[in-house]
């Protein structure tokens, strides 16, 4: 039996962390995780979601990237940062499985990883305060658009 202080424990966690989008979801999936979105511009939807401003981009009618930021501002309207601890769940959450490793993507401010084969990246902002992962298709397109 686990203590209460460890299920404690568990639960703030579970609600610090935002019910994590995934690449490659449906919008029916996304919208289930998510509830009802808080706006609509095709192809994303927009969130919010535990303390987080989630935006899915859909192509193909799957998930294909996904930005989080938290809500809160400071008084001078800036957004508070996420945790390593937020991002690496973030990322663990989108990697299907495989292994994110450090990598120089994104510019010299950001903070970045990608899995194998680069089949998906994940850049964190530290000015802005966002975080975006993205798949290697969808970053393909974009840089063909």
């Amino acid at each position: 039996m686990k203590s209460p202080l460890f299920q404690t424990i568990v639960l703030t966690v579970a609600l610090l962390v935002p019910a994590k989008a995934r690449i490659g979801e449906t919008v029916a999936e996304s919208d289930a995780r998510y509830g009802k979105p808080t706006e609509i511009k095709s192809p994303s939807r927009y969130y919010s979601k535990n303390g987080y401003k989630i935006v899915v981009k859909f192509r193909g009618g799957k998930a294909a990237q996904i930005t989080f930021g938290k809500e809160k501002m400071d008084s001078d309207g800036v957004r508070e940062g996420m945790t390593k601890e937020e991002i690496q769940s973030i990322l663990k959450s989108n990697g299907d499985g495989a292994e994110w490793e450090k990598a120089n993507v994104g510019g010299p401010l950001c903070l970045s990883w990608v899995t194998k084969g680069m089949a998906r990246v994940g850049i964190y902002q530290p000015l802005d305060r966002f975080l975006l992962i993205i798949t290697k298709e969808e970053n393909d397109k974009g840089n063909e658009e």
